[in-house]
């Protein structure tokens, strides 16, 4: 009953393509050192809106190309943040609509061979990562924060939960959806909210939802405005195929 009541909100969820605040496109495998991003002016948010009580959402419908139901492994990702900064080491793919750097600061969530990973950007390279084999963090290129989430939002508001049964597939249409808010009870903190959905033959089903706190002036530092941003890492193999929403859900 709970998977129908899931696979009937979210359909009546998804938007429609083709309206203000979505987008279709690929991600290639092209861009410097095979990464690949975008990050189109229409979901660009004030950063007063996660200060003063507001929330910026984004999601994203990705799919990787290739043969239906091949599953995929390793350490590719397809990814949804909110993004500031100018890396100028690594530009996107020259297929993009427009040339870009790759950001240096962010919050966001990505779909991995193993599941829904939340994810914050610092200093040019440098992120923490959360999934459900790693509740405490892992260190890119810093160590590891340290800081560990729970397994359900009954046990804690940063958190995330583990899927009943996942995998990564070619030909598989998987939602990555993302929200950040304002922290009511602390102003120098904000919240990040994640969930990762898969289309299935029988409707939508949710795997995975996750949480974690964050100080914007660690990874949303600059007074400049968020930009919404997907993009794929290297290990990602084929391209992807991707629509992006600011809305429905």
């Amino acid at each position: 009953m709970w998977k129908r009541v899931v696979s009937m909100v979210c359909f009546m969820a998804l938007p429609t393509i083709g309206i203000a605040g979505s987008m279709n496109g690929t991600l290639f495998t092209d861009g410097d050192a095979g990464f690949d991003f975008y990050s189109p002016s229409v979901f660009e948010k004030s950063k007063w809106q996660i200060q003063y009580g507001g929330e910026v959402k984004l999601q994203a419908r990705f799919v990787w190309d290739g043969s239906n139901n091949e599953v995929l492994t390793g350490d590719g990702h397809a990814i949804v943040a909110f993004t500031q900064g100018q890396n100028a080491a690594f530009r996107n793919s020259p297929s993009q609509p427009v040339r870009q750097n790759l950001f240096t600061h962010g919050v966001g969530a990505f779909v991995h061979p193993n599941g829904l990973h939340l994810e914050l950007w610092f200093d040019a390279g440098k992120a923490h990562v959360w999934s459900k084999d790693q509740r405490c963090g892992v260190g890119i290129r810093t160590p590891n924060p340290n800081a560990c989430l729970a397994s359900s939002s009954t046990q804690s508001a940063s958190y995330i939960t583990s899927p009943v049964k996942f995998s990564l597939k070619k030909g598989t249409a998987y939602w990555v959806r993302i929200a950040v808010t304002s922290d009511p009870s602390n102003s120098q903190f904000a919240v990040l909210r994640a969930s990762l959905l898969e289309e299935t033959p029988t409707g939508i089903v949710l795997h995975q939802e996750g949480a974690i706190g964050f100080m914007p002036s660690t990874f949303l530092p600059y007074s400049e405005n968020l930009k919404g941003t997907i993009g794929r890492t290297p290990q990602s193999g084929n391209n992807i195929t991707y629509s992006v929403f600011d809305y429905g859900f």
